[in-house]
């Protein structure tokens, strides 16, 4: 499905879309092989449609799911998500509290089939190097608060993969605030442990691990986090499916199995309703 959309080419507005479709384009290919300009342009301006159909046709072969990433506009990267869904590496971070000198605490990645955790203290600094291996990393709202948190954290200037923040497919899909609020409209749910529970407490969480090591705090903070990352690969899944796009979508109960595998419920920490 990726390359049928032309919405990241140049001069190619809606009206010209439907345009290059009516005179018999359905993927970049048709473009590079129509004998003359098409959709009302001037040589001037196919020139540059074709050669921005020759540079996604070139990085679609090189499996660049990062060019796409930044290439297409937020509506479509639905596409993105569906070409590497198999391959994409779901993410979520916590932090101190919500102000300009918090800390990032804890990362979370759905990574290769498994629930990855790192904690400050530990072993956040490996998640630096987690990334290098990432084909394409998916949030929720990262664009706004995950993603300049990284960047800040481990001083790079830009992350080495492409990124899709769910939040935004969710917007134009007519699925409207938090992920929390989305994943109960869409009937999905957390373990009986970690409901209820949100940012706040995930501040409360790990000032009860980092001071007072109380273990059930971390416990139940990386559950938390590790269960975000679930619920996105689930509602990247369900984005996928309303467009049309098959992806194997894991089982939820398998899912969550492997949460409860790495991070046994020890139950919540006194102090947390």
């Amino acid at each position: 499905m990726l390359e049928h959309t032309f919405r990241h080419l140049p001069h190619i507005g809606t009206q010209r879309d439907r345009l290059l479709r009516q005179e018999g384009c359905g993927c970049w290919r048709d473009v590079l092989d129509a004998p003359r300009p098409l959709a009302g342009l001037d040589r001037f301006a196919w020139d540059e449609v074709r050669a921005a159909a020759e540079r996604s046709q070139r990085a679609l072969e090189a499996d660049d799911a990062s060019y796409f990433a930044a290439a297409l506009p937020p509506s479509e990267h639905w596409r993105v998500l569906a070409r590497w869904f198999d391959h994409a590496s779901f993410f979520d971070i916590e932090t101190s509290g919500l102000s300009a000198d918090s800390i990032v605490t804890l990362v979370c990645c759905f990574h290769g089939g498994q629930p990855l955790r790192f904690l400050a203290g530990e072993n956040l600094d490996d998640f630096l190097e987690l990334l290098d291996e990432v084909k394409l990393l998916v949030s929720f709202n990262g664009a706004s608060f995950d993603v300049p948190r990284v960047l800040d954290r481990f001083h790079i200037p830009a992350l080495p993969c492409g990124h899709i923040d769910l939040r935004w497919l969710c917007h134009h899909a007519g699925w409207r605030g938090g992920l929390k609020k989305v994943e109960v409209a869409l009937g999905l749910r957390r373990p009986p442990d970690l409901e209820g529970l949100g940012g706040a407490e995930a501040v409360w969480l790990w000032q009860a691990w980092s001071e007072r090591g109380d273990t059930r705090a971390r416990r139940t903070l990386e559950r938390y986090c590790a269960a975000d990352t679930v619920m996105l690969k689930l509602l990247a899944g369900r984005l996928c499916a309303l467009q049309g796009a098959a992806v194997a979508v894991p089982e939820e109960a398998w899912l969550w199995g492997l949460i409860h595998a790495a991070l046994p419920d020890m139950g919540r920490p006194e102090g947390v309703a």
